[in-house]
């Protein structure tokens, strides 16, 4: 065996468990003398808590009062000088600030103030569950180690008998109404709201808020907070809300386009939507608060027959007295129109604040906007007009209108079915932008404004081109530096050129004008003056057939004389050789050749270095 150092000894595991069991009855025994100690004491130092004799729950009363297990907290801070927390009450004990016996009414006093920007306020209630009865249940161990479950975990906790008072503060006396409060759901005697654990989800106990006018009020609340074999007890919390009627707090956008801020519709959005209107197939809006706002599910109308709307959003098959919480969230909806036929219509969409008192006239927030049926003109065109000549450029057409020189002339718009009631889309033909007699050619830029190059228009289809053709000859082509529809890289430029050329007949004026073609808006004529003089005849240089073919004639001639001339003298010169070699005159004689038995006749002749002898 082997041997212990000196001093040291052994423990012993089943020394060492009974240690821990001796120490877990020590510390129990501890706990309940505690407790024993707490439930006889005066409730004065537990402040705001008043206990009920005798317990509610099934089991036997053990003197431990519910209030030591609830703890109630708030999602957002109250508004409060001194910086209120969060928690409301915890431990049996509540905060200070919201203590019903801090009668102050002022912030410097150390009250909870619910600020102006909420309307909604919700309470968290919690079951906090207390250590154990040794020391491992301190650590949470205590029911796995030993194979019993904990009976403290199994007990239930619930609230009930809530009720709320609203008293108002500085009326002088007087009975006018200021704040009205209500839980939304109530709790009466008998009614209960089981406190989940604190691992679980909290319950939350919500309270209304209806301001009729600006100014404060007390709010009180109470309720009885119970539990299986514990003590019942009444909690109290109190605080000030202060009121401010109107929508300051309330923020609406359209996409980046800010529509409503600080209680006032922004005047650039209304100014726009009122002139120009919208050619849209929805209307999508965001609304937001700096806190919680209850409101009532929007409405919306139309000023004509024929454009129907609604509202798209969170309200699918809610009723028209339901109402919806509006945070710091967005609560994003959308306006959709049914255009029966083309025309204009105003749109009007109307918020409410929520009520809790149907005499109570409700707060309303309006907005106001103009709906355009059809094609509509796209207000983000430019076109330039260049010339030849003078090398300058001239405004066409701004905001998708044609200018009073480029409008074409009334009998031809007339004629055309171009006039509109809106704006005047003719004029005299003396009054007419003028193209001079030296151009050939005439130029069209289109631009597009800074606000319409996230979507530029789709030239579709190709544009018209109008002229009179017994003066003269147009055609027109397209050169694109922008780019066409979506491969357009987002806030580049767009440009697109359109060339007219021109080939005078005779001598006159002729009416060009262009018409250009852009997908979902009305079609813009562009009409100038094109002045044209007669061409003159150029005498032509050009030969008669009958001349044609008398020199052609003669060259064929000369060549033949040429040829017969280089022939008869290369004739000559072969002759000339042969008489030079020893011929003779007679071309035609034969010349026999001798056999080697005939020894008459010319010699043979000796060719080359060998001798070759004919026979």
């Amino acid at each position: 065996e082997a041997q212990r150092p000196p001093g040291c000894s052994m423990i012993r595991p089943r020394k060492a468990m009974r240690a821990l069991l001796a120490a877990g009855f020590a510390t129990a025994a501890c706990a309940q003398a505690q407790a024993g100690v707490a439930g006889s004491a005066p409730t004065a130092g537990r402040g705001d808590v008043a206990r009920t004799a005798g317990g509610t729950g099934p089991n036997t009363t053990s003197g431990t009062g519910a209030g030591l297990r609830l703890s109630v907290q708030v999602s957002r801070d109250f508004f409060s000088p001194n910086g209120v927390g969060s928690t409301l009450f915890s431990a049996g004990k509540v905060s200070p600030a919201f203590s019903c016996s801090n009668v102050a009414e002022d912030e410097g006093a150390g009250v909870a103030f619910e600020s102006a920007q909420n309307g909604v306020r919700t309470l968290q209630l919690s079951h906090v569950l207390p250590g154990g009865d040794s020391l491992l249940d301190q650590f949470g161990l205590g029911g796995s180690w030993s194979g019993n479950s904990d009976p403290a975990s199994k007990i239930q906790l619930w609230i009930t008998d809530a009720r709320l008072e609203v008293v108002p503060l500085g009326t002088g006396g007087s009975n006018a109404s200021i704040l009205h409060a209500a839980l939304d759901h109530p709790l009466p005697l008998g009614t209960k709201m089981q406190v989940p654990r604190g691992m679980e989800e909290p319950a939350a106990l919500t309270l209304q808020y209806d301001c009729w006018s600006d100014g404060k009020a007390v709010v009180k609340l109470q309720f009885q907070v119970s539990g299986d074999g514990l003590l019942p007890e009444t909690v109290c919390l109190r605080w000030i809300k202060t009121c401010a009627t109107g929508w300051q707090h309330i923020a609406i956008k359209q996409g980046k386009l800010t529509v409503f801020t600080d209680g006032a519709v922004d005047q650039l959005w209304q100014g726009t939507m009122l002139s120009e209107g919208t050619t849209d197939i929805a209307t999508k809006l965001q609304i937001v608060s700096t806190g919680v706002q209850r409101m009532r599910y929007p409405t919306v109308t139309s000023s004509k027959p024929f454009l129907k709307v609604g509202v798209r959003g969170p309200f699918l098959g809610a009723s028209d007295t339901e109402a919806f919480d509006v945070s710091r969230d967005p609560v994003g909806f959308s306006i959709f129109y049914t255009c029966e036929s083309d025309g204009q219509a105003d749109v009007e969409l109307t918020f409410e604040k929520a009520m809790l008192d149907t005499s109570h006239k409700p707060e309303k927030l309006k907005l106001q906007w103009r709906k355009i049926c059809g094609a509509t003109v796209y207000r983000h065109l430019q076109v330039f007009l260049k010339s030849e000549t003078y090398r300058n450029s001239t405004l066409a057409v701004d905001s998708g209108i044609a200018l009073p020189p480029f409008l074409p002339p009334c009998k031809l718009a007339k004629a055309l079915g171009g006039e509109s009631a809106e704006t005047p889309s003719c004029q005299d033909r003396t009054s007419m932008f003028d193209v001079p007699v030296k151009d050939r050619r005439t130029s069209l830029e289109l631009t597009i404004a800074q606000e319409g190059r996230m979507e530029p228009p789709s030239l579709q289809p190709p544009p018209d081109l109008s002229y009179d053709s017994k003066i003269l000859q147009a055609i027109i082509s397209l050169s694109a530096s922008g780019g066409t529809g979506k491969q357009r890289v987002v806030n580049r430029p767009f440009r697109e050129a359109l060339n007219v050329k021109y080939t005078c007949f005779k001598e006159g004026t002729s009416v060009i004008m262009v018409t250009l073609h852009m997908l979902a808006h009305k079609p813009v004529d562009i009409a100038w003056l094109k002045h044209c003089t007669e061409p003159k005849i150029h005498v032509g240089k050009a030969l008669t057939a009958a001349q044609a073919i008398t020199i052609t004639f003669l060259v064929v001639g000369i060549l033949a004389v040429v040829c017969c001339v280089i022939f008869a003298l290369c004739g000559t010169d072969n002759k000339s050789s042969h008489m030079a070699n020893g011929g003779d005159m007679d071309d035609g004689e034969d010349v026999e050749l001798t056999s080697a038995d005939n020894r008459t006749g010319p010699l043979p002749t000796k060719l080359g270095s060998q001798e070759v002898t004919f026979h």
